[in-house]
């Protein structure tokens, strides 16, 4: 027996329509319709799940670092800028990126894109700053 399979709500749900469909309970078709898929879809589907068992419906990029995530030298570089600059005077994450974006603190410096700067920002930023929220509506953020 192999470890552990993580699997999401959907992928489980399609492996006990797909169970019925080996035991012969219900027809191909009817798992398409229950699944709301094509049947040539749940065809190539079911072909996986027989050939590999319950490992077949898992989504085979899971766990997987995005091809659309920054690279890692980019993101110090980001977080290096917005310490050096703009954590002393308390900006948070959105006022920061837009002053990256602009770049016209340092001239010597090229200005890094508004969405890439505020995304690398805000996940490092979450890391050593708590926020808490009160009995209102308002949130407070503390440094950790």
């Amino acid at each position: 027996m192999g470890g552990h399979l993580l699997m999401s709500h959907k992928e489980l749900k399609r492996k006990t329509v797909l169970e019925l469909v080996k035991n012969k309970h219900i027809t191909l078709r009817m798992a398409a319709q229950r699944m709301r898929l094509s049947y040539r879809q749940t065809l190539r589907i079911y072909k996986r799940f027989c050939a590999v068992g319950d490992a077949g419906l898992v989504h085979r990029n899971r766990g997987k670092k995005s091809n659309r995530s920054y690279p890692e030298r980019f993101k110090q570089k980001v977080i290096s800028r917005y310490q050096k600059r703009y954590k002393q005077h308390d900006l948070g994450p959105t006022l920061a990126a837009e002053k990256l974006a602009n770049g016209k603190s340092n001239g010597s410096v090229k200005p890094i894109a508004r969405d890439a700067s505020g995304e690398v920002i805000l996940e490092s930023w979450s890391k050593w700053m708590a926020v808490t929220t009160t009995g209102s509506d308002r949130a407070t953020v503390t440094p950790v």
